[in-house]
């Protein structure tokens, strides 16, 4: 059984306001992956994880403050560059050269989590929140692909092990972000096969979430860190490339150092049980996009602010 071995009292946890809603997740020791025994071989072997506190955005990025984010620095998705990607027609997964955050052909609003980004779209984003808050931008883009600092201050993307411990609600023995009972978030449910007569993939039998896509951003109860939407709604893109698991002990541990995918978690609208346990893993390649996927930022605890 998954025993949480240090994790800082619910009590410590702050709030810090900017243009997300940031929550300070405290730091602590935690086992991660399938500390349950149900799940596939890449969450295995279960290992302890000491992470730092760090701040995470309380939601997933929305459409609107993406379109903020384009806004202002005339940015360009992977999806509007190279031609779409795939969505669900109502019978099948197909290709739209025109889909993008803008038009996932589906009907999402601004509170909606934005969908048909690529881990470099998200990484564009974190660069241009930090230097809107007058932050060290933590990735390093140029010709040659994208760097990570470290040292940076500024937002990033979560690495698989904050992103576990945040999903557990501090590293506890929950199999999904809800805890060990059933559904409480946007999954594949009785109302997307209703609206979908066609899908053709297992749902959560007996739960209605009332959306067939995606929810608004904090539509079901946030987890014991007033965190929402890490079980369901939208994949999350991760910052680490996906890899196997170590079974040594490992502190702030951030991934392989190279690798072709990069990491997804939570699942998603579209997902039954199996993708939605907080342990599953996915990995998609950095210029990948689907209709089911966002990202919600970090930013390091502890780390001085420019000119603080």
């Amino acid at each position: 059984m998954a025993v949480v071995l240090a994790a800082a009292a619910p009590a410590g946890r702050a709030q810090e306001q900017s243009f997300l809603d940031m929550v300070l997740v405290a730091g602590g020791t935690f086992l991660m992956g399938d500390t349950f025994g149900d799940g596939r071989a890449d969450e295995q072997p279960v290992h302890p994880v000491t992470v730092s506190s760090f701040y995470l955005s309380k939601f997933e990025v929305t459409v609107g403050q993406f379109a903020q984010f384009v806004q202002d620095s005339g940015y360009t998705t992977t999806a509007e560059r190279l031609g779409g990607w795939l969505v669900w027609t109502g019978e099948i997964w197909e290709r739209k050269f025109n889909a993008s955050w803008r038009n996932p052909y589906f009907a999402q609003g601004e509170r909606d989590p934005v969908v048909l980004v690529s881990w470099y779209d998200a990484v564009e984003f974190c660069n241009w929140l930090s230097r809107r808050e007058k932050l060290a931008p933590f990735y390093i883009v140029n010709s040659a692909g994208v760097r990570l600092d470290w040292s940076a201050n500024g937002y990033r993307l979560p690495t698989e092990a904050e992103w576990e411990y945040a999903a557990r609600a501090g590293g506890q023995e929950y199999r999904y972000a809800w805890g060990n009972g059933g559904p409480e978030g946007n999954v594949a449910d009785e109302i997307l096969k209703t609206t979908f007569p066609a899908w053709p993939f297992l749902i959560w039998s007996g739960y209605q979430d009332g959306y067939a896509n995606t929810a608004p951003v904090g539509s079901f109860r946030a987890n014991e860190l007033r965190l929402h939407d890490l079980g369901g709604n939208v994949w999350e893109w991760c910052n680490d490339w996906y890899g196997s698991y170590s079974g040594a002990e490992q502190r702030d541990p951030s991934g392989p150092a190279s690798g072709e995918t990069r990491t997804l978690r939570g699942g998603a609208w579209s997902d039954s049980p199996a993708a939605l346990r907080a342990a599953f893993r996915s990995g998609r390649l950095p210029e990948g996009r689907g209709s089911n996927s966002g990202f919600r930022p970090v930013r390091p605890a502890g780390l001085a602010t420019a000119g603080g």
